[in-house]
């Protein structure tokens, strides 16, 4: 199992370092996009949707509403510095803050979201939404 994590870090790592140096920003907006969309399909699976059906669902709902979020941006203002980022950078400290919080309390945290899909739903796209505009951010740094 180790041997196959190492592999596909291994093809990974160049391919990520090539993306974020070589590519256009809006190029790389696209592929970032892709990979918080294959990041739902997975947390989908963490979040209990059991058919493939659901997390398809779930993956081109989170596509959409980071495309919705990209293309609201003026196209002169792609930083971030607009509202719309900077609230998704700052909810997703205040996740943060709540994440830890569960996870020192744990496994008597577990009782607040282990039956609930929705909150697990919205612990997933506190995680994801604030990644996609961090690697934007970062992106636009190069």
């Amino acid at each position: 199992m180790l041997k196959y994590r190492l592999i596909s870090a291994f093809v990974l790592i160049p391919v990520v370092i090539a993306a974020l140096f070589l590519l256009p920003p809006v190029g790389f907006a696209i592929v970032t996009l892709v990979v918080c969309m294959l990041a739902a399909w997975e947390w989908g699976q963490l979040s209990g949707f059991t058919t493939r059906t659901q997390r398809v669902w779930l993956a081109v709902l989170c596509g959409l509403l980071l495309a919705l979020m990209l293309f609201l941006l003026p196209e002169y203002h792609r930083n971030i510095h607009q509202p719309l980022v900077e609230v998704s950078l700052w909810a997703s400290l205040g996740w943060w803050v709540v994440a830890l919080l569960l996870v020192l309390f744990y496994p008597g945290s577990a009782a607040i979201w282990r039956n609930s899909k929705t909150l697990r739903v919205i612990f997933g796209v506190l995680t994801i939404i604030p990644f996609f505009w961090g690697m934007l951010a970062l992106r636009a740094w190069h």
